[in-house]
């Protein structure tokens, strides 16, 4: 009798025990970056704060040395309009000068001459009154430091005579004495070219005498230092 109230016990503290617990897996957490400490967070602001600095002193340079550019510019076109209004003929008034100074973007100034100015006709021989005006432009040059000065010998598109071949050989001769004839006036020839463009780049369409008269020109093109 008892052993069997023994065993009644033992049942009854079987089921209210019930089956061992399994052991859960610990919770996953969620990954964290890595903490930025403080210091290393000024380290980054103080670097971004130079770059900053650096730009905008990068831009101030710029801006500076087009500002310095476009003085040059100005000064140089106000002393080449002087020589030329002072040596060339004067023109009508109310008309636009066909012997002119002007700037033509990119840093570059062009002295524009007539044809009838510079040389005498359907010749490369340069006139009086071109070496005149050609010679106060090269006092004015040969002063100016320049990084490059191209002179552009243009023509109408006439048929030329028999001493050229024609409209190109022509403009490059013209030219070519252009740059020779400043030379011997003191400019710097190591940055001059010469080149002709025949009737290629016209100012004026058609081919009346009027037009013709205006496409027959010497250009010099300074860009200076």
């Amino acid at each position: 009798m008892a052993d069997r109230r023994v065993l009644l016990l033992a049942a009854a503290l079987g089921g209210a025990c019930g089956a061992p617990a399994q052991e859960q897996p610990p919770p996953k957490t969620a990954h964290k970056p890595p903490e930025v400490s403080a210091l290393e967070k000024v380290d980054h602001d103080v670097q971004r704060v130079k770059e900053i600095s650096e730009l905008d002193r990068s831009n101030v340079e710029k801006q500076v040395k087009i500002g310095e550019m476009e003085k040059k510019i100005a000064d140089l076109q106000a002393k080449l309009d002087a020589a030329v209004k002072t040596s060339a003929p004067k023109e009508p008034e109310g008309q636009k000068r066909e012997n002119n100074v002007e700037s033509t973007g990119g840093n570059k100034v062009r002295v524009r001459l007539s044809g009838e100015l510079v040389f005498t006709p359907g010749s490369a021989r340069i006139t009086r009154a071109g070496r005149k005006v050609l010679s106060d432009v090269a006092k004015v040059l040969k002063d100016t430091p320049h990084k490059r000065i191209e002179v552009a010998g243009h023509s109408d598109s006439t048929p030329i005579g028999k001493k050229y071949e024609d409209n190109w050989q022509l403009s490059s001769e013209r030219a070519r004495r252009v740059v020779a004839y400043l030379h011997s006036e003191g400019v710097d020839g190591k940055h001059m070219i010469a080149a002709g463009y025949a009737d290629t780049e016209p100012v004026e369409q058609g081919t009346s005498e009027d037009a013709n008269r205006k496409n027959r020109r010497v250009e010099i093109y300074i860009e200076p230092q």
